[in-house]
């Protein structure tokens, strides 16, 4: 099969676990900033380096359907990812690298029944993401995703101008992200991401940036 014909079939495959790991049961999704022209989408090229570079980070360390639970846990306040500022457009493309990890399906033939590659993240790691605090799960999920993010971004062998582009999309969606965070912080202090100063994801992928 082409390397065309594969990109073609993508949507097709991630479909249905994107469809399973919606909302839950009885609940709409929470609505897009009122400034917002939509949700992002995984067309465009920053987006799609997001979402692949959080995928395969995931398979190659093997996370563990318990940490990635927590990771994608919403809050019940509101129903907004706790550690993703909703419809941010670096937040969502990692958000739903998450959620289709979470859908995996076992490898076919394989004698061990395995659906991953690594042995698994760190204990220490696990146990950051376990801590009662929410700063503490912030910082796990920063230092992750910019492991991730970077990688994905050495591995493009990008020239000095396209690393000064890059940096540019990523501070572009920093202020969109934290512009959706204040709106929302205004909108229902207290309820809506009370006490976050800042986007976990849109500061790993600027920093995963400036390490290149």
């Amino acid at each position: 099969m082409s390397r065309l014909a594969l990109c073609a079939l993508i949507p097709a495959l991630l479909a249905p676990a994107l469809a399973l790991s919606g909302a839950p049961a009885g609940r709409a999704a929470p609505p897009a900033p009122i400034q917002s022209d939509g949700l992002p989408d995984l067309d465009d090229e920053t987006s799609r380096t997001i979402f692949f570079a959080v995928l395969e980070g995931l398979y190659a360390d093997g996370a563990d359907n318990d940490t990635v639970d927590v990771i994608l846990r919403l809050d019940p306040r509101n129903g907004y990812p706790e550690l993703f500022v909703y419809a941010c457009p670096i937040c969502m493309p990692a958000y739903d690298a998450f959620r289709v990890y979470r859908q995996r399906a076992e490898f076919f033939n394989r004698k061990s029944r395995t659906d991953t590659f690594g042995a698994g993240l760190p204990a220490d790691v696990r146990a950051q993401f376990t801590a009662p605090d929410r700063d503490t799960r912030w910082k796990a999920l920063n230092v992750l995703v910019e492991g991730y993010v970077q990688e994905r971004l050495a591995g493009m062998r990008l020239t000095e101008a396209e690393q000064r582009e890059w940096r540019q999309r990523m501070e572009e969606g920093r202020k969109k992200g934290m512009s959706y965070l204040i709106q929302y912080q205004g909108e229902q202090p207290g309820v809506l991401y009370p006490g976050m100063k800042a986007c976990a994801l849109c500061d790993a992928a600027n920093e995963a940036c400036e390490k290149l």
